[in-house]
């Protein structure tokens, strides 16, 4: 009640319960004094990283870190919050560089990479290269030191290290890191979700020297690795792996059941690519004998390119027997823009369902035709 009264004269009694024989009311105490956010509490809360109970130190460092925006004495909570990163209890320094996230600077980036090769504890250990990799605004000479500890990171035993490694490395997307998340892609003795992850990270760097040797995962058996693969080589845009992926979308076809993801990913990656991939897909679209939903979504990223060249084929799908290609092939027309549509457009008003009629005068409206 005190705290959310939140005046002045309450600060005094918190902090004299700081002391209490009980445990629970010190932590009470200390949580409640954070929340008020008074500068007359910081020293009284820094005397209490050293309270014998570790619920209450930890509660004391998430306190503490809300004092961050206190100019005058954030560095003294910060240098005081970097010694309990080696405080006896696992949950106190996980606590802690949750905290250090508030901090954002440099001396919290070098704490912490000094910590990666001292902390024994995998949990609190993946925790910091996550911290790493959110970190924002480091100079040039701190980010490099960063991105070795999490190289280094990728060699751990620890799954939970090596798969927040591989994130952290994505977020920050610095070019030497590509070699390295390249083996961490082509390791069959990896975890294929890690495998995965690092695929999409070299995605996020966007290094050309990463597409042939993603390229060469796209028939890759599992759909985790297939999937995030292509997901990566379109976020890197290369026009190379046009017809690799066209070619992987084909084959998937064949595989039964179809893996419905895989070729979803396949067709946005591919919708990433721009023009360059307008062609490849209508060939695939008028000359395949393509199962449900794969025709709609290829309908969906023609409209999303935009290219004129699509306009043909998609005034086809008008008279298509599926309902939702109908849609798809209006709100692509919408997309494209091109005045040629608006006959065949018009026509489909009449249409038996409501939501292609709603597509389709979307599309008018956007042609504007009197």
């Amino acid at each position: 009640a005190l705290g959310q009264i939140n005046h002045a004269s309450s600060v005094t009694v918190l902090v004299s319960s700081l002391d209490d024989k009980n445990a629970n009311i010190r932590n009470l105490a200390v949580k409640t004094l954070g929340e008020m956010q008074r500068p007359a509490a910081i020293e009284p809360l820094l005397l209490r990283l050293k309270d014998s109970d570790w619920h209450t130190r930890r509660q004391t460092v998430e306190s503490l870190s809300q004092f961050a925006n206190e100019t005058s004495n954030a560095e003294t909570i910060f240098s005081a919050l970097i010694l309990m990163l080696k405080d006896s209890s696992i949950e106190v320094r996980r606590q802690t560089v949750m905290a250090t996230r508030r901090f954002q600077n440099r001396k919290m980036a070098l704490a912490l990479v000094q910590l990666i090769a001292q902390e024994d504890n995998d949990q609190v250990k993946a925790l910091i290269c996550e911290t790493l990799g959110q970190t924002q605004n480091l100079d040039s000479e701190t980010t490099p030191i960063i991105v070795r500890a999490l190289i280094s990171c990728l060699y751990q035993a620890a799954k939970p290290v090596r798969s927040q490694a591989v994130k952290a490395l994505g977020l920050i997307r610095p070019p030497n890191a590509v070699l390295p998340l390249i083996n961490v892609v082509k390791d069959a003795g990896e975890e294929v979700n890690i495998r995965g992850m690092a695929a999409v990270a070299l995605g996020q760097i966007g290094d050309l020297q990463a597409v042939p040797y993603l390229i060469s995962l796209l028939d890759h058996p599992d759909p985790i690795i297939c999937s995030n693969v292509a997901r990566a080589l379109g976020q890197i845009g290369d026009r190379s792996a046009v017809k690799p992926m066209i070619t992987t979308l084909k084959q998937m076809q064949t595989r039964k059941p179809l893996q419905e993801l895989v070729v979803s990913i396949l067709i946005e990656g591919l919708g990433k690519m721009g023009e360059e991939a307008v062609s490849p897909l209508l060939e695939l679209l008028n000359k395949s004998c393509l199962p449900d939903p794969v025709p709609s979504q290829i309908v969906n990223i023609l409209g999303q390119i935009g290219d004129r060249r699509a306009v043909k084929s998609l005034i086809q799908r008008l008279d298509d027997a599926s309902g939702q290609m109908r849609y798809e092939a209006a709100l692509a027309l919408r997309s494209i823009g091109d005045p040629v549509a608006i006959p065949p457009l018009v026509d489909q008003l009449e249409d038996v369902q409501p939501d292609v009629v709603f597509a389709v005068a979307l599309a008018l409206a956007r042609l504007g035709d009197s």
